[in-house]
């Protein structure tokens, strides 16, 4: 019995079921069997490879407009126009806040 620690190393030996359409294709077309132009008999291996390609493509094109959107926002937060404090306003805000200060810390 193999201990928790120890880690097992598995591998899948065998062929996908791409790889096997693609040999019965070739054993089809050199027997004669069928009679279809090399571009389909060899059609499971660009058709993979296309799929491949076109998932690895729409990966980079949602990153890309996250980050797109990302750096728009970034953007747009940083040239919100931002209300300028003037001495009246720090002095209302401290007032404000002594007064919540102490009807906190009166008994009712």
């Amino acid at each position: 019995m193999a201990d928790k620690d120890s880690s097992v190393k598995m591998r899948y030996v065998g062929l996908s079921v791409t790889e096997v359409v693609l040999i019965v294709f070739i054993i089809l077309k050199l027997t004669g069997g069928i009679d279809w132009s090399w571009v389909w008999v060899l059609s499971p291996m660009w058709i993979t490879a296309s799929l491949v390609v076109a998932v690895f493509l729409a990966i980079a094109i949602v990153v890309a407009i996250v980050r797109l959107l990302g750096a728009a926002v970034r953007l747009w937060r940083s040239r919100r126009p931002r209300k300028i404090l003037t001495a009246a306003d720090v002095a209302e805000s401290a007032r404000r806040r002594l007064e919540e200060r102490n009807s906190l810390g009166t008994p009712s």
